[in-house]
């Protein structure tokens, strides 16, 4: 790990990480508030945490940031109504259609034994069904975030707890506050996008 170290109440906080952390807690911010600014900082992140979470091993995680620039771009496309049928001036928060259930569902499913099955093949990975689930589930979130559906905000409630909790095993302690942030945004995220979609409906 990039050797940028403070101590602070007894342990060892990566500067590095830290700012990775910040950026990270400005992303979920911004889209909290569905603020198209968002995918600027989502283009930000993965910078920091495809570096942070190879070091850790956690390589469905460290490997999905590559896919998260992606789907960044792909967000900003979608947003603007450069791509899709929506148009720029549009809410970009809509519901997910009844028939995109199951594909959801069997695309987690398919990704985390994909996943799993490499790292196991690896044979690094100290908890490799829980970084290809928490892989999964951030693979298909950031594919409904980039499509605005507010049901996207349920992958983020499923899987920040998560990733507290491996965080914090493999003493990423920065990143682990940045999840618990994670945790409560990511509620009144749903909340708050299922509220405003509700009340564009009318």
């Amino acid at each position: 790990m990039l050797d940028y170290a403070i101590t602070l109440f007894g342990l060892q906080i990566n500067l590095f990480e830290a700012l990775g952390a910040i950026v990270g807690i400005i992303y979920l911010l911004l889209e909290y508030k569905a603020h198209p600014w968002l995918w600027f900082f989502g283009l930000l992140m993965p910078l920091f945490y495809l570096y942070l979470f190879f070091d850790q091993h956690l390589y469905a995680n460290a490997a999905i940031n590559v896919y998260y620039v992606w789907a960044s771009i792909y967000g900003i496309l979608c947003w603007r109504g450069i791509i899709g049928s929506k148009k720029k001036e549009e809410s970009p928060i809509s519901s997910m259609p009844s028939n995109a259930l199951w594909p959801i569902l069997g695309s987690v499913a398919a990704i985390t034994i994909a996943l799993t099955l490499v790292l196991q093949w690896l044979g690094e990975s100290e908890v490799a069904w829980l970084d290809g689930f928490t892989a999964a589930l951030n693979i298909v979130g950031m594919f409904m975030l980039a499509k605005g559906w507010y049901q996207q905000w349920i992958c983020w409630i499923i899987v920040e707890p998560v990733m507290v909790v491996m965080s914090i095993l493999t003493g990423m302690y920065p990143t682990s506050v940045m999840y618990m942030v994670y945790c409560v945004i990511a509620v009144m995220g749903y909340l708050r996008w299922k509220r405003e979609y509700l009340s564009n409906k009318r």
